[in-house]
């Protein structure tokens, strides 16, 4: 026999099973995107229909790398382990905050639709990326290429997001007597998350300067590469026709040339 505390239990279990959910979403279809968004995000669910299906368009064509099924987009309130978007491969979508969320995080400041479209490009190209080299997340070494990438034709297309007196005074410490960070000391930032702000803009300009002087072809040379299971050392000799110190040797007479007054003072 049931007693009447439990069937009180049991009578609220299923009544809430069966009441719709206090927050409810929407859905938002695109030819290639689903954007699911709380009724109260609508604006900022529309301006991601349109932005994405640009990214597509454009992104696709300058990394090689396309997709036909629909990519799911999900506006949230909240993501563990902070940032304002981010992409779960797993799971085959990317989470990008809530504009309301976003304003907290700034203190009170509405975020800049560049900015939002920034983020969302940044993930973008992550997602392509992880089509084409599937184990991305798993290759460490790489990290400088694959956050670099992102960065470079994400993020800094649509926002400025670097001034080179903040990066040199985040990483006084590693750049102190004219040192540059090497590619490996940035795989190591980036997964330990130190100097975030020098270990995105370096990695960014290591992209930059290698599109800059050798086209986007061997960019693309070295995505594919790397999803045939060979590790960026050698597909960046392949790709570049010179090997990893080779190429960082020649970016950081780059580097040096176009940032010499900061090195001095550093």
């Amino acid at each position: 026999m049931i007693q009447p505390v439990f069937r009180r239990f049991l009578l609220v279990l299923f009544g809430c099973l069966l009441m719709p959910p206090l927050g409810f979403a929407e859905n938002l279809e695109t030819p290639h995107f689903l954007i699911i968004y709380p009724p109260s995000e609508v604006s900022l669910a529309e301006t991601i229909a349109t932005s994405m299906e640009t990214a597509r368009e454009r992104l696709s064509e300058e990394l090689g790398i396309s997709h036909e099924d629909r990519l799911r987009i999900k506006v949230v309130p909240v993501l563990t382990g902070g940032g304002k978007a981010r992409y779960l491969p797993d799971r085959r979508i990317i989470e990008v905050l809530t504009i309301e969320a976003m304003t907290s995080c700034f203190g009170g400041r509405r975020p800049s639709l560049p900015f939002v479209e920034g983020v969302l490009w940044h993930e973008y190209i992550h997602f392509l990326q992880h089509q084409v080299m599937k184990r991305f997340v798993k290759d460490r070494d790489a990290l400088w290429f694959i956050e670099g990438t992102a960065t470079y034709l994400g993020t800094l297309r649509l926002i400025n997001a670097y001034s080179p007196e903040a990066v040199w005074k985040e990483g006084e410490a590693f750049l102190s007597k004219g040192r540059l960070p090497t590619l490996d000391d940035l795989n190591h930032y980036l997964r330990a998350n130190q100097y975030p702000l020098s270990a995105y803009f370096f990695s960014a300009d290591a992209v930059e300067y290698l599109i800059n002087d050798r086209g986007m072809e061997p960019l693309r040379q070295m995505t594919r590469c790397m999803g045939e299971g060979k590790d960026l050392r050698q597909c960046l000799s392949e790709s570049l026709g010179v090997d990893l110190e080779g190429f960082e040797r020649e970016w950081h007479r780059s580097l040096a040339q176009r940032y010499r007054i900061y090195i001095r003072q550093s």
